[in-house]
């Protein structure tokens, strides 16, 4: 019994240096938003007062509701085509029997070990070919490829565990296969759902790169060039960069708070049964 206690006061030791790792960078932000120019170059020292002008400054130099506004539809759009077909795909690919659906399945996955890396030059000679060039659009396209690889991952282990017994039931009702997907396995998938909006999102919302290759000027920048505009070369403004950080990390952290019990649920169930 006491060798538990033990074990559990250790564990909870554990987590609450590991949440310190989460919490500090976090209090850092804000602590160094509201700081004076002359505060921000000292990291350890603390505010001495409640400087509101790194967040005025932010308000007067970038159209904040034009780039939160890009942001969320970049968000948004990605993420719905992204589930419409990865969801489908690996309902397809869980429920076939066929050998070739295997290959598929693997050929899906080769997607993680290839490094963006070593595409961009590639995709950047087919966004413009494309005419995607300065279009929220190329995002929304260049985001759907990057993350299908997982959402199929997640969805098919998680489909796996849903009983073919239910598509049985529906066929012999006169229910066609989208039918069935759509309004009896799809809502069984929420927690797989959750795992692949929550992780996902994370990305896409702190994508840098793609926006700086893709995006030309400032009416369709997003929240991440927002804070890369106010770097300069021989100059940055650290302040409204960290207030611009504010405004920018309160909608992933809304999101997982409310989502966190589907989140982790569709996490396990996608790893151990894919």
């Amino acid at each position: 019994m006491e060798k538990e206690k033990r074990g559990s006061i250790l564990l909870e030791i554990v987590i609450l240096l590991l949440s310190l790792l989460v919490v500090v960078p976090i209090g850092y932000i804000f602590l160094s938003s509201i700081k004076t120019p002359a505060q921000i170059h000292v990291p350890l020292a603390m505010p001495t007062e409640f400087f509101t002008g790194n967040f005025e400054t932010v308000l007067r130099r970038v159209n904040l509701p034009r780039i939160y506004f890009n942001s969320v539809l970049v968000a948004v759009v990605s993420i719905f085509f992204l589930i419409a077909l990865s969801s489908l795909a690996s309902y397809s690919l869980a429920r076939a029997k066929n050998k070739m659906f295997t290959v598929i399945y693997i050929i899906f996955l080769s997607g993680f070990m290839i490094p963006f890396q070593s595409g961009m030059l590639p995709l950047f000679t087919l966004i413009r070919s494309l005419g995607l060039m300065n279009k929220l659009g190329a995002l929304n396209v260049v985001q759907i490829g990057t993350f299908l690889s997982f959402a199929i991952l997640i969805y098919t282990g998680f489909i796996k565990s849903v009983p073919r017994e239910l598509d049985q039931a529906a066929l012999i009702d006169g229910c066609g296969l989208i039918r069935t997907f759509v309004f009896i396995i799809f809502p069984l998938l929420k927690p797989a759902t959750v795992s692949v909006i929550v992780t996902t999102l994370v990305f896409i919302w702190n994508d840098f790169m793609n926006p700086l290759l893709f995006i030309t000027t400032t009416n369709k920048m997003t929240l991440t060039i927002g804070m890369y505009s106010f770097m300069g070369e021989h100059r940055s403004d650290y302040g409204p960069i960290f207030a611009l950080a504010i405004f920018a990390i309160i909608p992933p952290v809304i999101l997982f708070l409310s989502l966190q019990r589907y989140f982790y649920k569709g996490m396990v169930a996608g790893s151990v049964k894919g």
